[in-house]
């Protein structure tokens, strides 16, 4: 739900949270305005999503993906830290995806489409394979192109994809290149899709991507590119849930009216600043805790003395603290053995001591904890 739109997963309270956005239709109909501006014809658009960690971006990408009209493509990925030294990453795997989609349309409707994918790329087709195997079943076989020195050969690749795009999104009308979690992107892809805006425009194109404010790692990379667009850009920023949207969240979710939620609502707000992952995941501790209970009738009770003594959770440790208790045994013994084994590395290595090396290894813990923790969460909407 961290987005304002909670999980429909069922808790192990049986808690049921509502499968659709709250409070975020204006950022929804802003982002269909611009799509529907590109899709006639218009220049393209890097539209950027910002906002704090938990507010619903993903989410709401993930919503604007679904409404995006045919013959609208959308082609997906999201960069991760763990790749960051490797460039183009999330944008081979989004170019990635034109494959698969070729592969799953019907051969009437594709015509001559791969021919003139071909015809378009000329001789950069091979670096495109090499950039994204999965296009090799639609350039088949292709000679070799020569070595040349890193900064031309870049300038080779950054061709080949911008044709390659152009050809796609004159086509579609409009191509969706969704890129989550852009402060984790390296310079290079950075580059180029400041050059899929700019170097000339490709028209009916729609770059939308998310990231967190201030941009963190690539903040000097990712911020210049978006100075350099100017115009190009379109920033919407995500905030935390309105009150209205929050009571109706609870309303939803708890089977009941606005009005009879409204004091719970004004709590919850206090507690995790209306911040939609805060909320799911003290919505869940309410449950498992039995704070919340479930009547014959479906709808919930709750005491609200009993729901301020809850802890918010909206603090990383105790969020972590408060998701690694839900693991099974086994799965707790193993996040422990794996931290333990990585500060005895860096102690062995002579990385730390004294009092600010046991600061930085319990940093270090919790940080690979909360990692493969949300590895064990990756798929729910929530998580971001």
């Amino acid at each position: 739900m961290g987005l304002g739109k909670p999980s429909s997963a069922e808790t192990p309270a049986g808690l049921t949270l509502p499968d659709r956005l709250y409070g975020r239709e204006a950022r929804l109909a802003r982002l269909r305005a611009v799509y529907e501006r590109v899709a006639a014809g218009g220049p393209p658009v890097l539209a950027c999503v910002t906002g704090d960690s938990g507010v619903g971006k993903s989410a709401l990408l993930e919503e604007f993906r679904r409404q995006v009209p045919a013959p609208g493509l959308v082609l997906a990925a999201t960069f991760v830290p763990e790749e960051r030294d490797v460039p183009y990453s999330a944008v081979a795997a989004a170019l990635g995806g034109l494959g698969t989609w070729l592969s799953t349309v019907p051969a009437q409707r594709l015509a001559d489409w791969p021919a003139r994918l071909v015809a378009a790329v000329g001789s950069g087709a091979d670096v495109l394979i090499d950039l994204v195997p999965a296009l090799r079943p639609v350039f088949g076989a292709q000679a070799p192109v020569a070595d040349l020195p890193v900064r031309q050969s870049r300038a080779r690749m950054h061709l080949a994809v911008r044709r390659l795009v152009a050809e796609v999104a004159g086509q579609v009308r409009p191509l969706v290149l969704l890129l989550d979690d852009l402060h984790h992107a390296d310079e290079a892809s950075l580059d180029l899709l400041g050059e899929l805006i700019s170097d000339p425009p490709i028209e009916q194109l729609l770059v939308l991507g998310a990231f967190r404010p201030p941009p963190a790692g690539s903040a000097a990379s990712l911020a210049a590119t978006i100075r350099g667009l100017g115009r190009s850009v379109t920033t919407l920023p995500l905030r935390p849930l309105s009150d209205a949207a929050l009571a109706e969240l609870l309303a939803d979710t708890l089977r009941t009216t606005r009005t009879g939620v409204a004091p719970l609502a004004r709590l919850v707000a206090a507690k995790t600043g209306s911040n939609p992952l805060s909320v799911h995941h003290f919505l869940r501790r309410l449950a498992d805790g039995e704070v919340l209970r479930r009547a014959r009738t479906g709808a919930w009770t709750w005491d609200l003395e009993a729901v301020r003594q809850v802890g918010a959770g909206s603090h990383a440790r105790e969020l972590i603290g408060y998701r690694l208790q839900e693991q099974p045994p086994r799965v707790r013994q193993l996040l422990a053995t794996a931290a333990t084994a990585m500060a005895l590395a860096l102690v062995q290595r002579g990385s730390f001591g004294g009092e600010i090396g046991a600061i930085w290894l319990t940093a270090i813990a919790l940080n690979l904890l909360a990692a493969i923790i949300l590895a064990f969460a990756h798929g729910d909407p929530a998580r971001r």
